[in-house]
């Protein structure tokens, strides 16, 4: 990924006390993840990352 900007923070609501529902946008290079599946891999592992390091939960992906 050439970028990544946080771009939402959300916590309060239904959500559990301590818990923030952030986004993300992330920013390839065109050759650098090849095609759409490039992508799509990429994006994958950084939330497996992301849950395994974090505890973190993915909500979704817009675009997709």
């Amino acid at each position: 990924a050439t970028k990544i900007e946080l771009f939402d923070v959300f916590s309060g609501g239904t959500m559990a006390a301590g818990e923030r529902s952030v986004g993300l946008r992330v920013t390839f290079q065109p050759n650098e993840a090849g095609d759409d599946g490039g992508a799509s891999q990429r994006i994958a592992a950084f939330g497996a990352a992301a849950t395994q390091q974090l505890g973190a939960r993915v909500r979704g992906e817009e675009g997709a």
